[in-house]
């Protein structure tokens, strides 16, 4: 990022990077990020994307779901740790921490009613349009689901946002002190959503190139529905930013 693309302000050690369409700051080991939904794009190259269906798991649960997720961010520790970046979430699995698996299956419950503020979405790629009789298409340990009409489908990422909800390590982050002007604006008018979750699987092989951003622009579209204009989240900035990059 050059100086002409961007302006840095440090206030009480939090330092806020503005860019014309993102607004990053830097709270502790996280980088929260502030995406404008009226501009913000996310482009999968060509011979990565995949047609993704991102089912709403509120309308259209699957038995499964929550023990996919829950899957996912077990699948992804390998990798975290081959980049530099174990320190992020540990070595022990997220299926034996039960304080995470209990989260992961109170918002997949939560997603289904109708006046909630949590929604869920799953990305999926359908890889047999014809009914089959058995079997995988996919990659051997990609997790995967048939629908009543016998169609399979590769499970390759799951989002999950609530609405109009701060995470309280970043207000504990504060403290008594004034929350930054843009994350108390956004409080102020309750006109924006908070990403809890943005997970790909890296069981899914190939499959998973491009869910990330299915699943955000599922989400845009969501927030524009409801009457929202910014998704706050939050990524790991150890291992020198490597994970947002």
């Amino acid at each position: 990022m050059t100086q002409s693309q961007a302006r840095a302000l440090e206030i009480s050690n939090v330092i806020i990077a503005f860019l014309p369409t993102l607004a990053v700051a830097k709270a502790s080991n996280k980088r929260l990020y502030l995406l404008c939904l009226s501009h913000c794009s996310f482009v999968v190259p060509s011979d990565m994307a995949h047609e993704f269906q991102c089912r709403d798991v509120g309308e259209n649960r699957y038995e499964g779901d929550a023990q996919f997720v829950i899957d996912a961010f077990d699948a992804a520790l390998p990798h975290l740790a081959s980049m530099g970046s174990g320190d992020q979430w540990g070595t022990q699995l997220f299926s034996k921490k039960t304080s995470f698996t209990s989260d992961i299956q109170d918002w997949i419950e939560k997603a289904g009613y109708a006046t909630g503020s949590t929604k869920v979405f799953i990305a999926e790629v359908l890889v047999n349009e014809k009914p089959i009789a058995g079997g995988r298409s996919g990659p051997e340990q990609a997790r995967g689901r048939v629908d009543a009409a016998g169609n399979e489908f590769i499970q390759a990422g799951a989002v999950v946002v609530h609405d109009r909800w701060i995470a309280p390590y970043v207000t504990s982050y504060y403290g008594e002190s004034p929350l930054h002007p843009d994350l108390a604006a956004s409080v102020e008018n309750r006109d924006f959503m908070w990403m809890e979750i943005l997970i790909t699987d890296f069981r899914a092989g190939l499959y998973r190139k491009g869910a990330g951003a299915a699943l955000i622009s599922q989400v845009k579209e969501y927030a524009r529905r409801i009457g929202r204009r910014y998704l706050w989240v939050h990524c790991w900035a150890g291992n020198d930013g490597k994970l947002a990059r």
